[in-house]
């Protein structure tokens, strides 16, 4: 398919042509999304996406990666439903990105949420809209885009998964009001989160280390996993190790030492202290009464 049959129909002949795209997924392996970057001037499109299409106007550089900001930074982003005609008009110099997001991946992620057999979601039309967080998952997604063969398929389908879910609950009016008030993690998505860190509970575990397993910002991912749990996510994984050394020191007799280190605590002294603060108790006290 051609960029030209990739965006629409031109409304008007004596118009240039519809450029060649930048960048495009179309030649990669990702599934149920198909991600272009186009440079425009002046033009008019008329679509009839067999897809959902997500058209962000970017500005002229894409070096920066943008974090979401806590509020709404302008009106950017198009939101074209699948299987509906419109004109589409970008005036003047724009960098598009333009991201087609299969139905059927929508409409599984509706129905994950509602426990019930798939059905054809429809987003409804919205020109200009202001959504940061479309914003950052497009941005995100052409990052992976530019490290070529090394791009992370997992991460891909993780950022597919989050744009699939945030349509849902944002544009087809069927999320849980509750949940999208308070901007809570998806249920799967919390266990995501949790089983790596109860996996990795002799690791760093930064808050980066986290995020970007579930392919999101560190500053979203620990916004959204406070509103969840009530803990920030430090506080979490501390007390996760905590509850680890706490077996350990009951079951095994492994020296203090080592299960320092098999809940991410190198120096024993350290462990020692925080463990204190956390029982009350050194960890030899706390295995004499255990």
């Amino acid at each position: 398919m051609d960029a030209q049959s990739s965006l629409g129909a031109r409304t008007s002949a004596t118009r240039p042509r519809t450029p060649s795209p930048l960048m495009s997924s179309r030649r990669r392996d990702w599934k149920g999304i198909v991600v272009e970057l186009y440079r425009a001037r002046d033009f008019e499109y008329v679509v009839r996406p067999s897809e959902h299409m997500i058209v962000v106007r970017r500005g002229e550089s894409m070096d920066a990666l943008p974090v979401p900001p806590s509020k709404p930074a302008g009106g950017n982003v198009t939101i074209m439903p699948a299987g509906r005609s419109a004109q589409l008009r970008f005036p003047g110099p724009s960098e598009l990105q333009v991201m087609r997001v299969a139905a059927s991946v929508v409409d599984a992620v509706a129905a994950e949420d509602h426990g019930k057999a798939a059905a054809r979601v429809d987003l409804g039309a919205h020109e200009s809209v202001s959504d940061s967080q479309i914003e950052y998952l497009g941005a995100r997604l052409l990052e992976e885009l530019r490290v070529s063969a090394r791009a992370s398929q997992s991460c891909v389908q993780g950022l597919v998964s989050l744009l699939a879910v945030h349509l849902v609950r944002h544009y087809a009016g069927c999320g849980d009001p509750q949940q999208q008030q308070a901007g809570k993690l998806p249920a799967y998505k919390l266990r995501q989160a949790t089983d790596y860190i109860a996996r990795n509970l002799a690791s760093d575990l930064s808050l980066d280390a986290i995020a970007q397993t579930m392919c999101m910002s560190a500053w979203h991912f620990a916004h959204l996993f406070k509103h969840t749990t009530g803990l920030a996510p430090h506080r979490y994984v501390m007390e996760c190790r905590m509850e680890r050394a706490k077996t350990l020191l009951r079951d095994t007799s492994l020296p203090v030492s080592e299960i320092g280190s098999r809940v991410g605590y190198g120096n024993s002294s350290h462990f020692s202290t925080l463990f204190r603060q956390f029982t009350g108790a050194s960890p030899m006290q706390y295995r004499r009464r255990a």
